[in-house]
């Protein structure tokens, strides 16, 4: 399953390709949403909701949110005006950053490199989610507000908190933590002696890592795009890529979240031409399918496509293994070439036909009986409605790298009046190579499709891939 969450108290090691945490700590990711955007949420995310929940903020509220573009407190003004409903969300943010924070939902953005934001703000808010640790902060809510803090010392007793076979606990052993529990209250209350001046509750959160909430309160909001994590940089999972990200992680100016993507080594090597290999391996769950391709053949754009994996047969196959359910459903691929994703399709119990030019039939057959699979194979005609039996009959039509041919588009278009049932949907994987393949979009509207994108979990950051969904209700 594509699950995601934050690593249970007392868990540690989660920057690694496997890990193992409670289930009670993660969520599944909702279909429509990439594993680095979900990887965005959990930690910030739930930080920001409970936080809020702690500050009882409802309709009424007026709530101050300190950094409003950090990583706590771009889901903070997002969940307060838009889950919590608060009147009024006020924040901070740098000068580049002021547009922004008022598309998350902040209703009043102060400028910090332009006025004293505990100046202009003083008495403003009844309550405040502290996310920066300023002491100085407690000018902003009115007397016997409410402060959560995430940013400042803690108090004593939110060490249990921590792990303490760790440093900084591991120090001290168990004899010493009580003395150190004194220690981190007394720093506590010192600081803190502006806020108790004005009456103010202060509450130092340490976040609760809850699935639960993740699913029940996140995933509505993300799969109708009400939260949009802001992702400030995506770093390779590779020693260098770890460092570059907690170097920019260290340095305190990032945007948003910065993420770690795992590198799929297995299929993406820098230093081999897979496009050379007379066979290669793909893994999908317990499932590992072995293609061949031609090699020797002179392979581009416009002559022997139908001999290589394409990246966007990979990704389209990832797609579907991961998040369609297809079992009883007619399935038609376009283009098939090597026949990967209608063995995909297969593996997902789909009712598969696999078509493409009349050269490419038998190079199909072979990889589709080396992986035993149970698909047909048919002859693609573009503009034409393929075999009788196929017309009107098609619940799924895919297509991977076939809109890079312009002159095909309106091609492309009748063969999917001609194969959709309706209310069916084709999934067309393409990389936009700068040869029309976005006037597309607008042939296949005007010919009565409606359209829309979904994201795609691909690891070619510097090739990105697009996933385009077409669906007509009637012909």
């Amino acid at each position: 399953d594509r699950v995601y969450g934050r690593a249970a108290h007392g868990d540690a090691g989660a920057i690694a390709e496997y890990f193992v945490t409670e289930e009670k700590a993660v969520a599944a990711v909702p279909g429509n949403v990439s594993f680095n955007v979900a990887a965005a949420v959990p930690l910030a995310g739930l930080t920001a909701l409970q936080a809020l929940e702690r500050l009882g903020i409802n309709e009424q509220s007026s709530v101050f949110i300190s950094a409003g573009l950090g990583g706590v407190g771009m889901f903070a003004v997002a969940l307060a005006r838009h889950h919590f409903k608060a009147k009024e969300v006020i924040t901070t943010v740098s000068t580049a950053k002021v547009e922004r924070a008022s598309e998350l939902g902040a209703t009043r953005v102060v400028d910090y490199k332009k006025e004293s934001y505990t100046e202009v703000l003083e008495d403003a808010a009844d309550a405040m989610l502290d996310t920066t640790g300023d002491t100085e902060s407690y000018r902003v809510v009115k007397r016997n507000a409410k402060v959560v803090s995430v940013a400042m010392m803690p108090d004593g007793d939110s060490l249990e908190y921590f792990r303490k076979d760790q440093p900084p606990l591991s120090f001290f052993g168990k004899a010493k933590l009580g003395v150190l529990k004194k220690v981190v209250a007394t720093a506590s209350w010192f600081l803190t002696r502006g806020f108790r001046s004005k009456g103010i509750t202060y509450e130092y959160l340490v976040m609760d890592p809850n699935g639960k909430q993740l699913e029940e309160v996140f995933n509505p909001l993300l799969e109708s795009g009400v939260i949009k994590p802001v992702i400030a940089n995506v770093h390779a999972f590779t020693n260098q890529g770890v460092q570059d990200a907690f170097k920019e992680s260290r340095d305190g100016h990032a945007t948003g979240k910065i993420i770690m993507e795992l590198v799929r080594w297995q299929y993406r090597n820098p230093y081999h031409d897979r496009t050379k290999d007379p066979t290669r391996l793909f893994v999908f769950g317990p499932h590992t399918l072995t293609i061949s391709q031609r090699p020797t053949q002179t392979i581009d754009l416009y002559h022997n496509t139908g001999y290589l994996v394409w990246d966007g047969a990979y990704l389209l196959s990832q797609y579907i293994f991961n998040h369609l359910a297809l079992a009883g459903k007619t399935c038609v691929e376009l283009g098939a070439g090597s026949a990967l994703v209608s063995i995909v399709a297969w593996l997902k119990q789909g009712n598969v036909v696999a078509t493409d030019l009349q050269e490419y039939q038998e190079f199909a057959r072979r990889n589709i009986a080396a992986n035993g699979a149970q698909v047909g194979v048919r002859e693609l005609v573009w503009g034409e409605p393929l075999q009788q039996e196929l017309a009107g009959c098609a619940d799924v039509v895919f297509g991977s790298e076939i809109l890079y041919l312009e002159a095909q588009h309106d091609a492309l278009l009748r063969t999917l009046r001609a194969l959709m049932k309706e209310h069916a949907r084709a999934y067309l994987v393409y990389k936009d190579r700068g040869l029309g393949e976005h006037k597309f979009h607008e042939r296949a509207q005007n010919a009565g499709f409606r359209l829309r994108e979904l994201p795609l979990d691909s690891e070619f950051d510097s090739e990105p891939y697009h996933l385009l969904v077409l669906s007509f209700v009637s012909k």
